[in-house]
């Protein structure tokens, strides 16, 4: 019995030892200072009293503080948090009544012999007569969080009710919300960083390579869902090659009531000295049909046409002087239910003149005086109506049974 009691008293003496060097430890480690600032996002002035609150990097609360005026600048709001000097980041989040919750990051990497740190201020936006209209409110509707995105084997799927996309916004305003998704500006998609090589419409080719059109143009609340995945290629899968390799593919699948629909795109403007341009591009669309049709009327060398869903595309060559362009074409495009045909067919009328002018001012330097040449040359090329054709037809086949 003595042995149990002095065993348990030399372990309380162990473990007062062990507090008392864990608090000597971390009495001498070196502390360095964090200063903030929170101000009027309008009128930058200081706003004093603001909670400030410090977190870890996973919002783990570490230590909170009110603002207060220094005594060197009587229009700022100021706080100050003292942490051990070692790397680590933080979030820092401003309350303050009738204005907007801000947060701010700060990653401290690099202590060297600092003994303080500055960070990016809180700039709070006042929502006091929003913050009055609410508390007026007799009644308030809670409303269930919609999951954003699930997996569904190998494929991705956003759910586009679930992000809170403004109002008058494109497509591109909705992908550019989706977790892992990365839209750069000339319309390339990256998902978990790998590039999505074709944005498709319910399935099917829709401004195939030429995302901005369809990221442009298609409103937002036009989209049930977003679905990212491999797919097998139009020629594996007529081949029967199931190990062929496989596009990466952004499907935008629509709500019903928008499965069919139209598309127009215009561009037109008025220069001086009789300069004109005019382009416009329409397209009626379902799951299975498209019918689209284009007109070019230019005079300023602009000879473009689009391609079959729209996409106007740099003329091949340059051509000099004053071209007076004008173009008009269509396209249909047919497929069944089921896919196993399509018909592609389309057609393009063309007129041209132009207008060449050369202007050449020479001049010789020579010991009995000099010579000048000068010459104008001035020819107008009118070209006739030129008229191109297209149909093809591509069945498809059904290759299950091969091996």
């Amino acid at each position: 019995m003595k042995n149990i009691i002095a065993y348990i008293i030399g372990m309380i003496f162990s473990l007062n030892f062990t507090i008392v060097s864990a608090q000597t430890n971390v009495e001498n480690q070196r502390r360095i200072a964090l200063w903030g600032h929170v101000r009027n996002s309008f009128t930058t002035r200081g706003l004093v009293g603001a909670k400030i609150t410090l977190m870890t990097a996973d919002s783990t609360v570490i230590d909170s503080i009110r603002t207060w005026q220094p005594g060197n600048d009587p229009f700022d709001g100021v706080y100050k948090f003292s942490v051990p000097a070692r790397p680590q980041k933080f979030i820092i989040r401003a309350e303050y009544p009738d204005y907007e919750t801000t947060y701010i990051t700060f990653d401290m990497k690099y202590i060297t012999r600092n003994t303080w740190f500055d960070l990016p201020h809180h700039f709070m936006k006042y929502q006091g007569h929003k913050a009055e209209m609410e508390r007026k409110l007799d009644e308030v509707t809670v409303t269930a969080t919609k999951v954003q995105m699930v997996y569904k084997g190998d494929t991705i799927i956003y759910n586009a009710d679930a992000f809170n996309v403004p109002e008058g916004s494109m497509l591109d305003g909705l992908i550019r919300q989706l977790p892992g998704v990365e839209l750069k500006d000339n319309g390339t998609i990256y998902v978990n960083g790998q590039k999505v090589d074709y944005l498709t419409l319910n399935g099917t080719d829709f401004f195939k390579g030429k995302n901005k059109v369809m990221l442009d143009n298609l409103p937002y609340y036009t989209v049930e869902n977003i679905q990212v995945y491999n797919k097998t290629t139009e020629k594996s899968e007529w081949l029967g090659v199931a190990d062929a390799p496989k596009d990466f593919v952004m499907d935008v699948r629509l709500k019903r009531e928008y499965a069919m629909g139209y598309m127009v795109n215009t561009d037109l403007g008025v220069g001086s000295e009789g300069r004109y341009v005019g382009k416009a591009f329409g397209m009626q669309y379902s799951d299975h049909t498209r019918l689209s049709l284009f007109a070019n009327l230019n005079n300023t060398n602009e000879m473009r046409n689009p391609g079959s869903n729209g996409d106007w595309n740099p003329a091949k060559n340059q051509n000099s002087g004053e071209v007076d362009y004008k173009a008009i074409g269509g396209e249909l495009y047919m497929e069944n239910k089921d896919k196993t045909w399509k018909e592609v067919a389309n057609a393009t009328v063309s007129w041209e003149k132009r207008d060449l002018k050369y202007h050449i001012a020479q001049e010789q330097f020579l010991t009995g005086g000099n010579v000048y040449d000068r010459s104008l040359q001035d020819s107008k090329i009118p070209h006739p109506p030129s008229a191109s054709t297209y149909s093809t037809s591509l069945p498809t086949r059904d290759h299950s049974g091969w091996t």
